[in-house]
């Protein structure tokens, strides 16, 4: 058995030292816009057994990892840049027979992680004017010895519930609705039961009636008298304008007001 000879042996451990250099590469991406919130670097140990060079896989490995990381610390949205892979030989490749059948590699990936910029700010457009808007006449409230009658209009369509065949059932008013205001100088005069409503569309020859529910007002107003308070569902749309005849039957007395939409300026 043959000794191995000092000059060989110096040759091999200056093959082993030149091998042991560090390889840096850098990785091309890309370049994207935004701002650069800080950098990570993860390594691992590769054992490149009878040099297979799984060197690729390493570094996808590696930077997935650190893709991870850097959106659980600064978003979603983080994104790398600027990658960086090296390679440096380690020791334990001596027992890969002195480094004749593969290697043992340091791997380490570096990669700067940045932020996509934040949106530019939208231009706001203010909503158009609405095209028309709708008046009450004579006026709102119309006076008289008894008290007031008093109403005001929300076109918005609306979804109520009313009793039918002694179930609840919903509707849709989509003409609005109509908030009427009864005040009378005695309590047994703002029964909503004394008062009927008649509402007539132009387009239409019969009027539509309804009877005001039984509702008795607990407690008079500051001004002293008892009011009270109905709302009627407009079940159709109002394309110009509604009459609406309230009629007091207990004092048989009326009042008339017209809801009438007009355009704006």
């Amino acid at each position: 058995m043959h000794k191995l000879p000092a000059k060989f042996i110096l040759i091999l451990l200056t093959a082993l030292s030149i091998s042991s250099c560090v390889t840096i590469n850098q990785l091309s991406n890309a370049e994207l816009p935004g701002e650069k919130v800080g950098e990570i670097e993860k390594e691992t140990l590769s054992w490149n057994c009878f040099f297979s060079n799984p060197q690729q896989e390493i570094r996808q490995i590696l930077e997935e990892q650190i893709l991870q990381e850097a959106r659980e610390v600064y978003g979603p949205e983080a994104f790398l840049q600027n990658l960086q892979v090296s390679a440096a030989w380690d020791p334990r490749s001596l027992l890969l027979f002195l480094n004749l059948a593969g290697k043992v590699e340091k791997i380490s990936l570096r990669a700067d992680i940045y932020l996509p910029p934040p949106p530019e700010p939208q231009a706001v457009t203010p909503p158009s004017p609405p095209e028309y808007h709708w008046v009450i006449l004579p006026e709102p409230i119309l006076r008289d010895s008894l008290g007031y009658v008093q109403i005001s209009y929300t076109p918005e369509e609306v979804v109520f519930e009313k009793t039918s065949g002694g179930k609840r059932v919903q509707e849709i008013a989509r003409g609005g609705t109509i908030l009427i205001t009864l005040g009378r100088t005695k309590n047994e005069q703002a029964n909503t039961r004394n008062f009927e409503y008649s509402l007539k569309n132009p387009g239409r020859e019969e009027a539509k009636r309804v009877r005001g529910m039984d509702l008795i007002p607990n407690v008079p107003g500051r001004d002293g008298l008892w009011w009270n308070e109905e709302t009627l569902y407009i079940m159709e749309f109002i394309e110009t304008e509604l009459a609406l005849e309230i009629y007091d039957r207990l004092n048989s007395s009326s009042y008339g007001f017209i809801i009438k939409r007009e355009k704006n300026n």
